[in-house]
């Protein structure tokens, strides 16, 4: 078994970058192959959930999950980066009167599209929009696709509004403040941001990097089936296991589906497969995570 693939639950701090506590657990696990499922920019703090060794294979699958987020918007004016760390570019009035609460929850749950922040890590003609922005040049980035599954409102004020969401892959928070802001009457800009939750792992769960060290991190180390339960898995025999690792298509009763984790006797995973007219053909080989 792989003792050095796993996942590493961070609550990463204020005022530091996604690919610093990469950087740091690198230094601090000797582990050059790690990756994580979604950055969060250097002022916003909350779960990052970083994938150690063969593990960084499966970012894709947790990262794709919807995410929870914690934010405060602050009323009157508008930066470029759409938080803390821009120039200001617009300034407004605070709202005059303020929405019903119901109101902007219903708003928000209809919402279907939302913009594309210009600093941003989308990818235009091969460069990153950030890095147009940071030159000067403006890009038209279309919309996005977004849904806003839950959406509840912690404080509203004529100075601020607080609010916790649940959203899908890439809906930019910081596009969903100034959207909000222009529902209450004014500009916005996000001057606070928590991720607590992607998929069904908690913040509750994370480790601070402070906590860490040499000593203790593999005993944070968690497997692959701590972080898949709740999707299509099966477990198999070591004789099953063996010869989906030899690449070969083994008959198993099933219904039909396109994302099969299988499991190595309930443990370890050891293959991703496809399972089709009781055929299961393996997609993905593991060393056992």
């Amino acid at each position: 078994m792989n003792s050095s693939s796993g996942f590493l639950l961070i609550d990463k701090p204020e005022g530091i970058s996604s690919f610093t506590v990469i950087r740091e657990l690198r230094k601090l696990t000797g582990i050059k192959a790690i990756g994580h499922t979604g950055t969060l920019d250097p002022f916003a703090t909350g779960l990052l959930i970083c994938c150690m060794g063969a593990c960084t294979r499966l970012a894709q699958y947790l990262e794709a999950e919807s995410k929870v987020y914690e934010a405060t918007c602050v009323f009157g004016y508008e930066t470029d980066t759409g938080d803390t760390e821009g120039q200001i570019t617009r300034r407004a009035e605070l709202p005059a009167t303020l929405p019903r609460v119901e109101d902007l929850v219903n708003a928000a749950l209809s919402l279907k599209t939302l913009a594309v922040p210009a600093y941003s890590a989308v990818k235009i003609a091969g460069k990153r929009a950030y890095q147009y922005a940071r030159e000067g040049v403006k890009t038209d980035i279309p919309e996005r696709e977004t849904e806003i599954s839950s959406f509840e409102v912690l404080e509203l004020s004529q100075e601020s509004l607080s609010y916790r969401c649940r959203v899908s892959k890439g809906t930019y928070i910081r596009s969903l403040s100034q959207w909000l802001a222009r529902e209450c009457g004014s500009l916005g800009n996000t001057t606070v941001l928590r991720r607590t939750t992607i998929g069904e792992i908690s913040i509750d769960q994370a480790n601070k990097l402070s906590e860490l060290s040499s000593d203790n991190w593999q005993t944070r180390l968690l497997k692959a089936k701590d972080l898949l339960e709740g999707k299509a898995c099966i477990t198999v025999n070591e004789t099953l296991a063996a010869d989906l690792h030899h690449g070969k298509s083994i008959a198993f009763p099933g219904e039909d589906c396109d994302l099969l984790f299988v499991f190595l006797q309930d443990a370890y995973l050891t293959s991703i497969c496809t399972l089709k007219n009781n055929i299961l053909k393996p997609k993905q080989n593991f060393p056992y995570v």
